[in-house]
């Protein structure tokens, strides 16, 4: 709620001077004020990481929401997820839509409830249609930035970020192992040598910093981790979160499972 209280009071009432040294001293200016406006970026450290963080925020909140039993906290619930779709919609990071539509349908999967599963994929058909079948909102800035990122080669914009990966792609070829730490958007370093092309995604700046060698470990270290979680929610985790009646002794009592569980 604080991070997207800073991105609204940004919006609306501009930088302070320390936001303005980050954009005007040390070039932040060059991914945060492009041709489509301002992308904000709230108490985070750029405008990517405010937008993955709120998509993370509608997905957490959005799930807790369908399982939560008390109405005020529900309504609470839904409130966060409304700031949160809001800011991250005023950060401009397209790639940020990717994790409340993942994280929807990771929910779906792994669920193994057919109520979750159906709410789920109803969830995750009607956000794919509203923004890849319907111009519902395009005279919003942000909405068309959003649903560009469903079109992507029809955007300007991205096709400018193919060009210069390519670009980038004839350099790394030589550096295995990246630029170094810290130096995809290292000016502030003076490091002898430094990438031309300022990286316009996390992977990308992985990928400049580690080279092929580091984003493969990285990419690799998350995939094994996506899969064990998933692992250990679909078969360890047996809690179901509802009360079930045990029989002891022809002594019926009820008992919540957690608790069963906890003991």
């Amino acid at each position: 709620l604080y991070a997207s209280f800073k991105g609204y009071w940004q919006k609306n009432y501009g930088f302070n001077e320390r936001e303005q040294y980050f954009l005007f001293v040390e070039g932040g200016e060059k991914t945060h004020i492009i041709w489509s406006g301002i992308r904000y970026f709230s108490v985070f450290t750029d405008a990517a990481n405010y937008g993955v963080h709120m998509g993370m925020a509608i997905v957490v909140f959005g799930i807790s929401t369908f399982y939560i039993k008390q109405r005020w906290l529900k309504i609470y619930f839904v409130f966060v997820i409304a700031v949160a779709v809001y800011s991250m919609f005023i950060s401009g990071t397209r790639a940020a839509i990717a994790v409340p539509v993942t994280g929807i349908a990771f929910f779906t999967i792994l669920s193994r409830n057919m109520k979750s599963t159906i709410v789920g994929l109803f969830v995750l058909i009607s956000f794919l249609i509203f923004f890849m079948f319907t111009t519902i909102g395009d005279s919003n800035r942000y909405i068309h930035r959003m649903r560009s990122a469903f079109t992507p080669t029809n955007d300007a914009s991205y096709q400018v970020r193919q060009i210069n990966q390519q670009k980038m792609k004839l350099l790394m070829n030589e550096k295995p192992f990246g630029y170094g730490i810290g130096l995809g958007k290292g000016e502030r370093f003076h490091p002898k040598e430094l990438m031309p092309f300022p990286p316009d995604s996390w992977l990308v700046n992985v990928w400049v910093e580690s080279g092929v060698v580091g984003l493969s470990l990285y990419i690799l270290i998350h995939c094994i981790l996506f899969a064990w979680c998933s692992w250990i929610i679909m078969f360890k985790i047996m809690n179901k979160s509802s009360p079930k009646k045990y029989r002891v002794k022809n002594n019926s009592f009820s008992i919540k499972s957690c608790d069963l569980c906890n003991r």
